[in-house]
């Protein structure tokens, strides 16, 4: 329980701290992000799904934080994706460069969970 509301607050503070011009694209030095939910973004045309992360559809109140949150943390600073191609699907891991990876900042605030693929 401990852990939760630490993640909660620490959440609160990173969306309490970052920017935000538009609430659903957010450009980057390397490219043109477009977060289509917590855990699926669009980069220079390609969509990414985020490795092993689970997030509710963004039309839910939970879905559309973890949206928020995704827009967010990808406006504030240059980033990048590492990803990798399984079944057909592009699966990534985005960073931000001097933070956590985008998965461990949503599995933190609560919005997503870690899933199996």
């Amino acid at each position: 329980m401990t852990y939760l509301i630490f993640g909660l607050i620490v959440a609160y503070i990173v969306i309490s701290e970052l920017k935000l011009n538009n609430p659903f694209v957010a450009p980057q030095d390397r490219g043109r992000w477009e977060v289509i939910s917590g855990d699926k973004l669009i980069l220079d045309g390609k969509l990414i799904n985020l490795w092993k992360l689970s997030c509710p559809k963004p039309n839910s109140e939970i879905g559309a934080k973890a949206k928020e949150l995704a827009v967010r943390y990808l406006s504030n600073a240059p980033g990048s994706c590492r990803t990798e191609i399984r079944n057909g699907v592009v699966i990534g891991n985005c960073y931000q460069e001097g933070s956590s990876p985008l998965r461990e900042v949503l599995i933190a605030s609560g919005y997503c969970q870690e899933s199996l693929f």
